[in-house]
């Protein structure tokens, strides 16, 4: 089983993509040989009612349960964001909640994380912190939106350690891992999503060196990135078969699927 960890489904504002609709993902997926998505919306991102796009996910994978997981984007800058967040559990069956500080313009150390943290360990939800969707020298010019700091992101880890988190980043991701490790490398409670890792090639083999494959997850970013190039980046890695399976899925589904 293949899991993709970072999958969005709606319209990215800057350019056109090719694929912006449900089939269009499936077609990723099924190109790179993904059994089963993670998949948030980038409408929540954009727009400005943000509740409006988690709806819409949220019935999209209403139609393909076996393929699609969904994550509910959260602005805490909302008031209303924890029943937004309990109906898109109780009535879509939401497995995750997914945080974008940068775009959102929001500190992880605000009085609102803390209660998320507490919402999320009662509804027992995995929080993915996405760090930035894209390359800061490919932002457009009239909107330059600078990363959510990584030492916010180490405060919120070292704080919050019954909560579950994922990182995600993006270009540079591997130098900015490094960071956040010098922090937290004791931390048992955090994952990294390895779509934003790209180069050096041994990236992978280093974390695996540094925190064992059990804390690495497959992620694509795919629209807006390939899923090719971040599968390939697993495969070729230096590391035993067992480890791959792991990071490929195996260790979403312990998360995906909490005992």
């Amino acid at each position: 089983m293949i899991i993709d960890v970072n999958a969005y489904l709606g319209r990215w504002p800057f350019m056109p993509l090719k694929y912006e609709t449900a089939k269009g993902i499936l077609a990723l997926m099924d190109r790179a040989g993904i059994d089963k998505a993670v998949i948030t919306s980038l409408n929540s991102v954009f727009h400005y009612n943000y509740e409006v796009g988690n709806f819409e996910l949220c019935e999209v994978c209403r139609q393909y349960p076996g393929r699609f997981i969904p994550f509910a984007v959260i602005n805490l800058n909302f008031v209303n964001w924890r029943n937004h967040l309990r109906e898109c559990v109780e009535k879509y069956g939401v497995k995750g909640v997914k945080l974008h500080p940068d775009y959102h313009k929001y500190s992880l150390l605000s009085n609102e994380m803390s209660k998320l943290a507490e919402e999320a360990r009662k509804l027992n939800l995995p929080i993915f912190i996405q760090t930035s969707l894209l390359d800061m020298r490919h932002h457009p010019s009239y909107c330059f939106v600078p990363e959510a700091p990584i030492l916010e992101v180490a405060q919120v880890i070292n704080q919050y350690r019954e909560n579950v988190f994922i990182v995600g980043g993006g270009k540079h991701f591997s130098n900015t891992v490094q960071q956040l490790l010098r922090y937290v490398s004791k931390n048992q409670n955090f994952y990294i999503s390895t779509d934003g890792l790209g180069g050096p090639f041994d990236c992978i083999e280093r974390l695996v060196e540094q925190i064992g494959s059990s804390r690495l997850l497959f992620g694509t970013r795919i629209p807006i990135l390939y899923a090719e190039a971040s599968k390939l980046m697993i495969e070729k890695s230096e590391i035993n078969e067992d480890d791959k399976r792991k990071i490929l899925g195996e260790n979403a589904e312990k998360i995906l699927s909490p005992s």
